[in-house]
């Protein structure tokens, strides 16, 4: 539902949604997803999200990308840049990741986009979760106690 509502531009929705599921499975998937949702919206909590995400799997371009944006809507241009960078580390031919580290490096601002959410940026999701594999951990942690 989640994923639904974002393509259809229903990002409250996706949201809320993605929060439900980040509360029940807290996957680098979900996070990611619930960062974009909220980086559609405008939401401080966005990056923090995002972050999750990257703290889990620093090695996923969707991340980092999504995290680059982010920074890049909050003027944080350095920062933004060396996402999109290893962005472009791991998918050199990344063409969106190429425009967005130039608009990251000339620090032109996001005040340029739309005021439309749908226009607000090229958030990326993730549609495979590894639902297995979370609760592969959870059983083990709980063998553990």
């Amino acid at each position: 539902l989640g994923l639904s509502s974002f393509y259809l531009g229903d990002f409250a929705t996706a949201e809320q949604c993605f929060k439900e599921v980040s509360q029940k499975i807290p996957l680098n998937e979900v996070f990611n997803n619930l960062g974009a949702a909220q980086s559609k919206l405008h939401r401080a909590e966005a990056a923090e999200n995002i972050r999750r995400a990257i703290e889990g799997d620093g090695t996923d371009p969707v991340y980092h990308f999504n995290f680059g944006l982010v920074l890049w809507k909050q003027g944080q241009f350095e920062q933004a840049a060396n996402h999109f960078r290893m962005t472009l580390q791991r998918d050199p031919e990344d063409q969106e990741a190429k425009t967005m580290l130039e608009k990251a490096v000339q620090k032109q601002p996001a005040s340029n986009i739309a005021a439309s959410p749908k226009q607000s940026g090229p958030e990326r999701l993730k549609s495979n979760f590894d639902e297995s594999a979370y609760r592969q951990l959870k059983a083990a942690l709980k063998a553990t106690k």
